[in-house]
């Protein structure tokens, strides 16, 4: 076993999300050289299990990938299942919360590479990273277990503060929080904000992005919806955004739609 190899591979998993409690078991596997294996993790989101199934495999020159997990959420509506690629940049991965906020149905601010830089990428070369809101299409489940990935690219137009002032939203905000918030809504978390209202009122919400509307979401402590202005504006807007499904183990895209946005 390469100490070199299983180093690389501890730091996939911290930076994915999975910490250091795999770690005994990744070196046995590796030690025993079996071609393929898998590891299993369970943590928790919001109250619900989240697991995981870990899946890696070894080259004919020895070295072992990090090759996808298998994430899965036991929720109210059921279990629900979608597998996350591991990129050799780390920037690209979806950590495992981020893995549970989306099959809990929220949306996050998730890296990628165009597909005209995909090959030099591939390569090793250095190319631009942008970035894209994303969901799952929890309603429209694909092949394979896989749900459709709905897209919202830089030309869509949602970005989380103007959106707060579109909503009026912003200005009740203290100032210490936003850059923190804005962290925490693009990483897909249910975020609770402490809103300040006029004569040193206060109010507690929880608050998520909603890319799809522009806008937010927002309930009360008890998860209750609550009224978010200009909801009924931003529906009106057309809406249209590419999908992009990953279909194998080795990262190859197959298909790749590209609709134009008004």
């Amino acid at each position: 076993m390469s100490q070199e190899n299983l180093e690389y591979l501890k730091n996939q998993l911290r930076f994915t999300g999975f910490g250091e409690g795999l770690f005994d078991s990744l070196a046995k596997n590796m030690d025993e050289k079996k071609p393929l294996f898998q590891l299993a993790v369970t943590h928790e989101l919001d109250g619900q299990p989240l697991s995981a199934v870990l899946h890696f495999s070894c080259s004919s020159a020895g070295n072992y990938f990090f090759n996808r997990y298998d994430a899965s959420l036991d929720t109210a509506h059921g279990k629900r299942e979608h597998p996350f690629y591991i990129h050799r940049n780390a920037k690209l991965n979806i950590s495992f919360r981020e893995a549970g906020n989306l099959l809990s149905g929220r949306a996050l601010k998730a890296a990628y590479v165009k597909q005209s830089d995909r090959a030099a990428f591939e390569k090793g070369e250095e190319v631009p990273i942008h970035k894209v809101w994303m969901q799952l299409d929890l309603k429209s489940p694909g092949t394979n277990g896989r749900y459709r990935i709905t897209r919202y690219y830089s030309n869509y137009g949602y970005e989380i503060e103007p959106a707060l002032e579109r909503v009026h939203l912003k200005e009740q905000i203290f100032s210490d929080q936003l850059a923190q918030l804005i962290s925490q809504l693009e990483a897909g978390n249910r975020c609770r904000v402490q809103l300040h209202k006029a004569e040193g009122a206060t109010q507690i919400v929880l608050l998520e992005a909603c890319p799809m509307f522009r806008s937010f979401l927002m309930f009360d402590l008890e998860g209750k919806a609550l009224y978010v202005p200009k909801m009924k504006e931003a529906k009106e807007i057309p809406v249209e955004v590419k999908e992009m499904e990953k279909v194998d183990e080795q990262k190859t895209i197959k298909k790749r739609k590209r609709i134009a946005i008004a």
